[in-house]
């Protein structure tokens, strides 16, 4: 399904990436480590790499967008899962399982228009490619 446009799909990016820096004390979770750092980190992961990225709301435009979508994936998944992984599940849950889903979930609804999207790009260099 894609439903979602590449530039509203970059608003949300820095929107969603901002709200994870600081949902520790949006929803008051400050005082536990780990807990704490998975959200702050993986929502400053998603802003450096959506400025990295080359679509509508990139800045420098290096990876290619469904690289982009694919660290998406990463970052969703392993917010849903950090709970568990990092023990602090008996703390909280309910923000990391719901803001995991939501950005695993965009990035399988959003449209890639862009051109050379059979190709995965770090920078200039091709590192997967659909072609055998």
């Amino acid at each position: 399904m894609n439903i979602v446009r590449s530039k509203f799909h970059g608003i949300l990016d820095y929107f969603i990436g901002t709200i994870l820096v600081i949902s520790p004390w949006l929803f008051g979770f400050d005082n536990s480590d780990s807990a704490q750092n998975v959200p702050m980190i993986i929502g400053g992961s998603m802003l450096v790499y959506t400025v990295f990225t080359k679509y509508d709301m990139g800045i420098i435009k290096l990876l290619s967008f469904r690289f982009h979508l694919a660290l998406d994936l990463v970052a969703g998944f392993s917010l849903v899962f950090s709970p568990m992984l990092f023990d602090f599940a008996d703390e909280i849950v309910l923000p990391h399982v719901v803001m995991g889903f939501f950005i695993s979930g965009l990035a399988l609804i959003t449209d890639t228009p862009l051109k050379n999207q059979g190709e995965w790009t770090w920078g200039y260099k091709k590192v997967f490619s659909k072609k055998s």
